[in-house]
């Protein structure tokens, strides 16, 4: 009888871990830009908890049959999401291909629809399809009768740039309504929680490095510390965020970086008294980064620029861990675009997401550029 009933745990328990492993793997494999590995481990550590339950007779083997059912289904969910994607003209084309994808193929005749299993339309595109008739619309119509009868998906732009990039594509005309941006009153009590416990913990962590870096300046460089900046937040709400100072004038008045100061930059961690402004409220671990007053003026930052202040900036950010540092209006707006993304899709899988690539990015300091 008790054999029995272990038997009958252990394929309850098994049953459990197999749905949510699934569960997992597939809320992760749908977050853009996501890797095989990335989706593995993320999954891994989402059900870790499950893991945990007490053990029982066998209970190696069906943690062991869990791991198994999250790699082949993360691998058949990659497989699955993986299509080959055409475009009608050179926009689409020429957008798709710039963001990084090399595999888009160009459609200059009917025949090569059978070849794709995707189109991607332009928005100008996609007002065709309601035009009246004309030459270049009737052309345009026959593409997308052929692929209707070769079962090809059709899809606009902007939504394969969010799909297959985790970029939402903003121009003069984009019109994206505030109540699309929030997200469920249990995620953000859930996140303001998490942010405040993991930066106090934090803190008291890496106290010691921070005074090991405060006495180095001090000692190596002088007087003062601490670099203070204001920022823009949610709201429009001015504060002041501190920063380990890695530059100073030089005699020819020149601003310069130290030697401490370029590694504290380049590994971020002039950035640690942040977490300060994340007790305070200021700031989140994760979130659109805080920019500069100067940058948010009307001549200086990007169209739909006001989108960013729905939430609290971060310490880090989905615009962070996708793109490079912006350094003038054209790579801000682009930038732009992965904060709208994420302000839109924000959750505990992306931010998850979030976390471990920012934690590649510090293990692996050198191989990336400053912010």
């Amino acid at each position: 009888m008790d054999f029995e009933l272990q038997s009958l745990h252990s394929v309850y328990l098994l049953g459990a871990l197999g749905i949510w492993a699934i569960y997992c793997v597939y809320r992760y494999s749908i977050v853009p830009t996501v890797k095989l590995w990335e989706t593995v481990l993320l999954s891994f550590i989402a059900a870790f908890p499950v893991f945990m339950l007490p053990r029982i007779d066998g209970g190696d083997i069906l943690w062991a049959a869990a791991i198994l059912i999250m790699i082949l289904t993360a691998i058949l969910f990659r497989r699955t999401n993986k299509k080959t994607v055409g475009t009608i003209g050179k926009t689409g084309y020429l957008r798709i291909v710039h963001m990084g994808n090399k595999n888009v193929k160009l459609l200059t005749r009917i025949e090569d629809v059978k070849d794709v299993q995707q189109i991607v339309l332009s928005p100008f595109q996609l007002s065709q399809l309601t035009n009246s008739s004309s030459e270049n619309t009737d052309k345009f119509h026959d593409f997308m009768n052929e692929a209707l009868q070769k079962n090809v998906s059709i899809i606009s732009l902007n939504d394969f740039l969010e799909n297959e990039f985790g970029y939402t594509d903003i121009h003069d005309n984009t019109e994206i309504r505030p109540p699309t941006l929030l997200s469920s009153r249990a995620y953000r009590f859930f996140k303001k929680l998490i942010d405040m416990v993991c930066a106090g913990m934090f803190l008291i962590i890496l106290s010691p490095v921070m005074l090991i870096i405060a006495l180095s300046i001090w000692i190596y460089d002088g007087t003062p510390i601490f670099y203070y900046q204001t920022r823009l937040g949610k709201g429009k709400r001015r504060f002041r965020i501190a920063k380990f100072r890695s530059m100073r004038k030089s005699q020819t008045g020149q601003v310069r970086s130290t030697r401490l100061g370029k590694i504290l930059r380049i590994s971020h961690l002039d950035e640690l008294p942040q977490l300060i402004n994340v007790l305070r409220g200021d700031m989140a671990l994760i979130g659109p980064r805080p920019e500069w007053v100067v940058l948010t003026s009307e001549h200086k930052a990007p169209i739909n620029y006001w989108l960013r202040r729905a939430v609290r900036p971060g310490l880090t950010g989905w615009a962070q861990v996708n793109y490079r540092p912006s350094k003038n209006r054209i790579m801000r707006r682009r930038k732009l675009g992965y904060d709208v993304f994420y302000i839109k899709n924000r959750s505990f899988f992306i931010d998850s997401l979030i976390c471990l690539r920012t934690v590649q990015k510090l293990l692996f300091f050198w191989k990336h550029n400053l912010e």
